[in-house]
């Protein structure tokens, strides 16, 4: 019987840490850290913010309280019940840039640090002005830094309004010290503002060419954008006729620069929806729920979108642009743009 007992207790103990390793896995929900563009086609980044819901985790039911107890192990029912445990919802991440698109530089606290396949990890903050992979724009890249080291952000999305900050720790010095960011613990956010100035830039562009095809008498409904530098591109459903594209290129490379070489403020912030609406020429898109607080960025006169995307400040910061090419397939019209660096 004693033998009998020791193997039982072996048995739980081995299935108690086997339960403890499911609770630690990262969540079934994580985020890849390969690359894809988001488009401005589907909810934008912003707008589609929601409350974080809990990931799943695995429960323990298959060993029964009565065998833990004759095997003297009721201390490990509780322990596998903590373990099996789901973790707590996250909260949203507060989008500071939404605040402060310009800012660059900005304290935070960190809530988790996650480990990684192949070494990354995965940090959450209270808020951050590290602007995530979506909406037809890159990721930020950066920095957050505290006493306790550095940590180099690669890669940065969103997750059920969750923002992950990926990347690795920078080599600690010869002090053996291992570089960490602890739970609570207060830290400076670094953006690099050449790549975030690029990425707005290319942005602007891309809202800007919106505006000049209305200019031109083009009335075609915008769609998916890609604002990356390679190959940045926006597209419309509809078309223009084959005789007219290389003209219409010639028009709206013009009517673009003249634009920029004028200058305009641009007005991005969160409004009610009726003002909203009112911004962006009477109506929002459809995805837009009637409840909410769209964010609307703006060009001088011409009217707003929804957009949660980074902006310069004035539309003569985008610089020279040049259309490279204007393409028709399927319905779709897609104007590819350049702009210089």
């Amino acid at each position: 019987m004693e033998n009998y007992s020791l193997l039982m207790g072996a048995a739980v103990m081995k299935m108690a840490m086997e339960m403890a390793a499911v609770s630690m896995e990262k969540p079934s929900g994580a985020l890849p850290v390969s690359a894809g563009a988001g488009t401005d086609s589907s909810p934008d980044l912003g707008l589609a913010m929601a409350a974080a819901g809990s990931p799943a985790h695995k429960r323990c039911a298959s060993v029964p309280r009565q065998l833990l107890l004759t095997t003297g192990g009721d201390h490990l029912l509780r322990d596998m019940a903590a373990a099996a445990a789901p973790l707590k919802a996250a909260s949203p991440t507060r989008l500071a840039y939404f605040d402060d698109m310009w800012a660059l530089r900005s304290p935070a606290t960190v809530l988790s640090v996650q480990q990684e396949e192949g070494g990354r990890r995965a940090v959450v903050l209270d808020a951050t002005i590290f602007h995530p992979q979506g909406g037809g724009q890159p990721a930020d890249t950066g920095v957050i830094s505290a006493a306790t080291g550095r940590f180099l952000v690669e890669d940065v999305r969103v997750k059920d309004g969750v923002v992950f900050h990926y990347g690795r720790f920078e080599d600690a010095g010869g002090d053996g010290c291992r570089p960490e960011l602890d739970k609570g613990q207060t830290v400076t956010l670094e953006v690099d503002a050449s790549r975030r100035s690029l990425n707005s830039r290319l942005h602007s562009a891309g809202h800007l060419l919106d505006s000049c095809m209305t200019n031109l008498g083009l009335q075609l409904e915008p769609g998916k954008g890609y604002h990356f530098p390679d190959g940045p591109s926006v597209e419309y459903k509809g078309v223009i006729p084959p005789d007219q594209l290389q003209d219409k290129k010639t028009q709206l490379e013009k009517q673009a620069n003249e634009l920029i070489s004028k200058g305009a403020k641009v007005l991005v912030s969160v409004f009610p929806y009726e003002e909203a609406a009112k911004l962006c020429g009477g109506a929002l898109p459809g995805y837009i729920s009637q409840d909410s607080t769209p964010r609307i960025v703006k060009f001088g006169e011409y009217p707003g979108c929804p957009c949660g995307g980074t902006h310069v400040a004035d539309v003569a910061d985008i610089g020279s642009l040049k259309v490279t090419s204007i393409r028709v397939k399927k319905g779709v019209t897609k104007v590819s743009y350049s702009i210089n660096p």
